[in-house]
């Protein structure tokens, strides 16, 4: 059975209701088709915990929100751009850098209604897409679209741990880079809307993440200027493995199920919206999925492992160096992107 027909008895299946598997099941049923979606937890958005992330805004000339309305999504949940970042370097003192354009958009991540993951099960269920709660399946003999999100079996070289807590300040992101409390990765605080997300992201030491994450919250409390109040933990980690092939055994994997995650920052949402367009675009339109991920997604994936292997070798005292000569930040980041591709 060709999951390209949409004549055929036998319905799609697609395994994950997180952003890529919802963008694929949204397209596809815009174009008519009958699928379902089986998502192992009981609500969509369970694995995040309204914390706030950034949609990445710089790797594409074209902005992101325009990417997403031509993609047929909606803009039904809360975004708010991030055109500047207060960077803490090695000495401890705070550089603000201004951009030119939006390098990135908050948007909450979780169960709460003002979440990306609500906006777009409500997006998918306006369009008619049923979705399986509860049902966990096995990406190795079921579905056709493996939506599944990041696979624990595999290992771990990232973790973040932080805090979710009121804040009233105006809205603003700051980041730390700094070896000796965020060791090969970064530590950030963003702020919108009276919500704060407080997080290290390191990639090595993982036995002290405590006391990683102790440290920032002095650090930015001292910064930004406030106290903590009662606020809810939490933690995770993640890969950045690159499968040779998305398309395999008849199977089309999308997101972090196949890796689609930006190796230098950790920025994945919109690698899993666009490979899970992609997916259902490749089932409309009788296309080959390889060769429309090898046009728009291969080669910033490609990239950002490069920048982080350099990163990595270099150190952190390099990228301070490079920040504080950019004469705009944002082209600088997408010229690293563009260099990398080639490498």
């Amino acid at each position: 059975m060709s999951i390209c027909d949409r004549t055929t008895k036998k319905e799609i299946s697609i395994i994950g209701a997180g952003l890529s598997g919802l963008t694929a099941g949204i397209a596809l049923a815009k174009a008519g088709y009958k699928f379902k979606i089986f998502e192992k937890n009981d609500i969509v958005g369970k694995r995040f915990h309204n914390d706030y992330q950034g949609l990445e805004n710089w790797m594409y000339k074209k902005d992101g929100i325009e990417y997403l309305k031509e993609m047929g999504l909606e803009l039904n949940f809360p975004y708010y751009p991030v055109n500047e970042l207060n960077i803490i370097g090695l000495d401890g003192t705070a550089k603000n850098i201004k951009f030119a354009k939006n390098i990135f958009y908050l948007v909450k991540r979780g169960v709460g209604q003002d979440t990306l993951d609500q906006g777009l099960f409500h997006q998918a269920i306006a369009n008619g897409v049923e979705i399986i709660f509860n049902s966990p399946k096995n990406h190795l003999n079921f579905g056709e679209i493996i939506a599944q999100g990041y696979f624990p079996d595999k290992f771990t070289d990232a973790l973040a741990y932080g805090y979710t807590f009121p804040l009233n300040k105006p809205n603003q992101a700051w980041v730390i880079v700094n070896d000796k409390i965020a060791p090969d990765g970064y530590n950030y605080c963003l702020i919108a809307n009276g919500w704060a997300t407080l997080t290290i992201c390191i990639f090595k030491n993982y036995t002290k993440s405590q006391e990683y994450l102790k440290k920032t919250l002095e650090t930015f409390e001292k910064q930004i200027g406030f106290k903590m109040q009662p606020a809810k933990n939490f933690g995770g980690t993640s890969n950045s493995f690159f499968m040779k092939k998305a398309n395999f055994n008849k199977r089309l994997y999308v997101g972090e199920a196949a890796g689609f995650i930006d190796g230098m920052w950790g920025f994945g949402m919109k690698f899993a919206i666009m490979s899970g367009y992609l997916a259902a675009k490749s089932i409309i339109d009788h296309t080959n999925y390889e060769k429309l991920l090898k046009k728009e997604l291969y080669p910033k994936i490609k990239a950002s492992l490069v920048n982080r292997w350099f990163y990595k070798i270099l150190g952190q005292r390099s990228y301070k160096f490079i920040i504080k000569r950019m004469d705009n930040p944002s082209s600088f980041l997408a010229t690293l992107h563009k260099i990398s591709s080639y490498s």
